[in-house]
């Protein structure tokens, strides 16, 4: 039953979608919108960086109504900061780099590896970089002084891309070993361990409410893997050459995936069927 509240009001807790922190709490119309709530927790908690809320392991879109999203008195909304426009890289030089979009400036170089840097990303509240390298390592670093936060080690070939989960609370690497590997962020413990691919494994993503990871392997198959139960639900069948990377729609419902043929085609979700094949 909904806690009392008055007016049509609702309180809401605010926390941090990592680590589960209380940011702040909040009395909010239940007929306003998701911006409305955001505008309300930034002027709460300041900062220049835009925010994304989650609820019940979903977005919560801008537009919608409180009341719309399911949120009762009592509710608890997670938060992410998404920071002004960032560009990562990743090099044969054995580091990553963070530029400034708007000026092109190099603000931050991060070096540790040992080898080569194959993929960087930057976490959903801007704060970590995520890179992996040939030396069979992922890194995860602050962005704001370059220190090495945590070493993720327990692929026994080299890791060729590694994604952070919507809520930056999970990561996923996906490896020449031909496994993909779910680990915690907080700590790098590793979840899960998710095999059945018989080649490289190209590129690993996390579905928009990070109950799911797609990967794309050398073996002309991309899986749908469930990241609760760690097996595979459904396998995308029908490239002829290795499938080079594989990611959801922002909605979640479709996949795409491009080939070492040149070739991209999109899935549906749910049915793994191929629903159209792109080629330039």
């Amino acid at each position: 039953m909904e806690s009392a509240s008055s007016g049509g009001q609702i309180q809401i807790c605010v926390q941090t979608a990592l680590t589960g922190t209380t940011v702040c709490e909040i009395l909010a119309d239940r007929d306003g919108t998701v911006a409305d709530l955001k505008r309300a927790i930034l002027e709460k908690v300041g900062g220049d960086a835009a925010i994304r809320l989650f609820s019940g392991g979903r977005v919560l879109k801008h537009r919608e109504s409180l009341a719309g999203a399911g949120l009762l008195s009592d509710a608890i909304v997670l938060m992410v900061r998404v920071p002004f426009p960032l560009i990562a890289t990743a090099s044969d030089d054995c580091t990553a780099r963070l530029w400034q979009l708007k000026s092109g400036e190099c603000s931050v170089i991060f070096a540790g590896h040992e080898k080569r840097v194959n993929s960087a990303v930057l976490s959903p509240d801007g704060q970590e970089l995520l890179t992996a390298s040939d030396d069979k390592t992922a890194k995860i670093w602050s962005t704001e002084d370059a220190a090495c936060l945590r070493t993720l080690c327990g692929h026994y070939k080299e890791v060729l891309c590694a994604a952070f989960c919507p809520h930056g609370q999970k990561v996923a690497t996906a490896s020449r070993d031909r496994t993909c590997k779910i680990w915690l962020a907080q700590d790098s413990t590793i979840l899960s361990t998710l095999s059945g691919h018989t080649d490289w494994v190209w590129s690993a993503s996390f579905s928009p409410d990070g109950c799911h990871v797609v990967t794309a392997s050398a073996d002309r198959v991309a899986r749908i893997w469930s990241v609760d139960t760690s097996e595979c639900i459904r396998q995308l069948v029908g490239h002829n050459k290795g499938v080079l990377s594989a990611s959801f729609s922002s909605d979640g419902c479709m996949v795409v995936t491009t080939c070492a043929d040149g070739g991209t085609k999109l899935w549906w979700h749910e049915s793994g069927e191929c629903i159209q094949n792109l080629r330039s």
